[in-house]
């Protein structure tokens, strides 16, 4: 299996942070990104040591997906199980891919010696307490220092904040991080549409408890069949074309009545529940893939572990205030599928307008707790897609909204906020031209799906921004040339190495800009000029 560039170099960053014997690495990956396939590529790495690893997951569903991909990808190790729900309860393995409930019920003397701790989906690691999590590292440590390597698509929690950054920390560093919005950019992640619905309950009143809303008072709110009746009805007239979909409800009860309420209308729905057998969920989620089930409603189960990739329609019938939770279950839509041109997700809750498109969530760190940053949106009276409130034109139906006058930004003045550069949601907040000091620079090779390697750039202009460019030596057309001419202006000359791997070797030796001027070009921000170090007042001009 060959990994995607992504995956690639989150493999190396985690080696890379690996050499210093105190790291615990945290590898960020969205949704559908392939954190299976990484976490065996690592254990492949990893594999040079000759040592037994472990990686810990916290649902069978997960236990079989990394068992899967480690015998696919270190394909020259023993992999073995420990699970009570899969059946095998066996440590011979080279790499043993476990339940953290059956290694849990273990005394900790019965548990045998790792070289390496990988944790999937380890946002479920306390950040306040000890937990069944802390418990298996600190047995793990007596017998050895254990270095750890966490795996999430949400490195935080609403209690304690970013892992990396609480009190009590386990994991000391985020190793690599990929944007949603970068893999959806570049067609390895679902499109997602964000439909604000008619049918909107009153979150304000609410109480919270523990940091999001009491689950009690959530079943109140939406667990009434006045509402649940309307918002069916609404669902339905969005539902044309949609032939898979995920409904996340407030309580057991209320996934049972709103799968009722969609037989009434034809839908053929089931309700999974953290009671359902492993065999009938597993026949389910067959039935689902294969579209004999058009609706799964659920409670708290299907938010994490659940890989289905034709979902194309996700309904969020209750709210949360956790970010991490809100990308969880959207991104249950993430996933490719033939045919399949976007995940449309309909919120009752006020998610949406709580957090932001799901490819837009930024997090911050306030008094150990995880916080999100709030997007300013607005919804278009023509087909209610949510779209950010300085948008000129509806990304779904074209619709055109009246230009709002802006202050402009003067040349050489500093943006007030970089969000510009991480996607088109925030591009009408960019206004005219910005030269833009680097801080680092990083060459990869890039690999896009049925297209040749090229090479990526990244301008970094602080640790979390960053402009990219493209070079493609292996094209043909106009890609070729805008090539070439990037190699000439950078060397002098027009000799330019013609494979992407040998390009990005020979940037060792190319002098990259230090301060670049950037405009948009349409959604995406373009370098126009560059200033090298040893030329502070000129620049290569690609215009």
């Amino acid at each position: 299996m060959e990994l995607r560039y992504y995956q690639a170099e989150s493999v190396a960053r985690t080696m890379l942070s690996l050499r210093d014997s105190s790291s615990n690495p945290l590898v960020v990956l969205p949704p559908g990104a392939g954190k299976s396939a990484t976490m065996g590529a690592i254990t492949a790495e990893l594999g040079v040591h000759r040592s037994k690893k472990l990686i810990i997951a916290h649902r069978l569903e997960l236990v079989e997906q990394n068992y899967n991909a480690v015998k696919a990808i270190n394909s020259g190790a023993s992999v073995s199980i420990y699970s009570n729900s899969a059946g095998e309860k066996d440590f011979s393995g080279d790499v043993v891919v476990a339940s953290i409930q059956s290694l849990a019920a273990l005394p900790s003397e019965k548990l045998p010696e790792f070289s390496h701790l990988l944790i999937d989906e380890c946002h479920m690691v306390n950040t306040v307490e000890m937990g069944e999590y802390r418990r298996i590292i600190s047995a793990l440590n007596t017998l050895r220092r254990t270095p750890v390597i966490g795996m999430s698509a949400t490195p935080y929690r609403l209690a304690g904040g970013y892992l990396h950054k609480a009190k009590d920390r386990i994991f000391t560093e985020i190793a690599h991080a990929v944007p949603m919005a970068e893999l959806i950019e570049k067609g390895y992640l679902s499109p997602f549409a964000h439909k604000d619905s008619i049918e909107r309950v009153d979150t304000s009143e609410i109480s919270v408890h523990k940091g999001d809303f009491a689950q009690y008072e959530c079943d109140q709110a939406f667990n009434n069949t006045p509402l649940i009746t309307a918002a069916i009805q609404d669902i339905l007239s969005y539902a044309k074309g949609r032939d898979s979909w995920i409904v996340f409800c407030t309580s057991v009860d209320h996934a049972h009545k709103v799968m009722r309420e969609l037989w009434r209308y034809g839908v053929s729905a089931v309700t999974v529940t953290g009671d359902t057998h492993i065999d009938e969920r597993k026949m389910i989620v067959q039935q689902f893939r294969e579209k004999k089930i058009r609706a799964i409603c659920n409670y708290d189960v299907l938010s994490t572990g659940f890989d289905a990739p034709n979902v194309d329609m996700v309904v969020l019938l209750r709210p949360t205030k956790s970010p991490g939770l809100y990308v969880q279950m959207v991104g249950r839509g993430t996933r490719l599928y033939p045919n399949k041109k976007d995940c449309l997700v309909l919120d009752y809750g006020q998610n949406i307008e709580r957090f932001g498109p799901v490819d837009k969530v930024k997090v911050k760190q306030v008094n150990n707790k995880a916080v999100a940053e709030t997007i300013p949106l607005k919804v278009c009276p023509d087909c209610r897609e949510v779209i950010g409130d300085t948008e000129k034109i509806c990304s779904s139906c074209g619709k055109v909204f009246p230009v709002v006058e802006r202050k402009r930004t003067l040349p050489g003045t500093r943006a007030s906020n970089l969000e510009v550069l991480r996607g088109s949601l925030m591009k009408a907040k960019f206004d005219g031209k910005q030269i833009l000091q680097v801080v680092k620079h990083s060459v990869v090779l890039h690999q896009k799906l049925n297209k040749p390697t090229s090479v990526r750039v990244d301008y970094y202009l602080n640790m979390l921004d960053k402009v990219s460019e493209w070079i493609c030596p292996e094209h043909t057309g106009y890609a070729k040339t805008q090539a070439l001419k990037w190699w000439n202006l950078h060397t002098g000359n027009d000799d330019m190495p013609e494979t992407a791997e040998d390009l990005r070797y020979a940037m060792h030796n190319v002098g990259l800009a230090q301060k670049i001027v950037v405009e948009l070009d349409n959604d995406f921000p373009r370098i126009i000029t560059r200033y090298r170090k040893d030329s502070p007042f000129g620049g290569v001009t690609l215009e």
